[in-house]
């Protein structure tokens, strides 16, 4: 009789430790794919500095490239898509306008777009993520704040 209990028990300990471990498995986080298109600049490599500093946090992986290799890139690998450009003359660089162009709508809800420049210029991509500030040092955390808040927003991270 002893023996019979002996052997209940611990099939339950078992069978408890075996269930936790199952609901364990179903936690694993996910691994998201990130991309950052950036021109050459101090603030655009500080912000994105700060924003790879927090891959831990957002399990993600970033891959770093020119603005011009941006159309080249499938974009169905990412689940989000940072973009730093400069604006110059009033204008995107024609490789972001370019890149614009053939965008559909899905993709375009993945984008976070920021953009240097000295005045309060604001993008004609209404239906992106748009960030604009002046490439100054004490601006650096602000946009990296808020970049960081809406990648956990698009890959839905609480």
């Amino acid at each position: 009789m002893k023996t019979a209990l002996l052997v209940f028990f611990c099939f339950i300990i078992l069978n408890c430790n075996a269930q936790e471990m199952t609901e364990d498995s179903l936690h694993v986080s996910k691994i998201h794919n990130v991309l950052i298109a950036t021109s050459k600049g101090d603030f655009k490599q500080a912000v994105v500095e700060n924003i790879t500093a927090k891959s831990d946090e957002l399990n993600c992986i970033f891959k770093t490239i020119k603005l011009k290799e941006l159309n080249d890139e499938v974009l169905e690998k990412y689940n989000a898509v940072i973009i730093l450009n400069s604006i110059k003359a009033g204008r995107m660089s024609r490789h972001i306008r370019k890149f614009f162009k053939n965008l559909d709508e899905a993709h375009r809800k993945k984008i976070i777009l920021i953009n240097t420049a000295k005045t309060d210029w604001k993008s004609k991509e209404d239906d992106v993520y748009a960030i604009t500030s002046a490439s100054k040092d004490e601006n650096v955390d602000t946009v990296s704040d808020s970049v960081f808040l809406k990648i956990k927003e698009i890959i839905q991270i609480p």
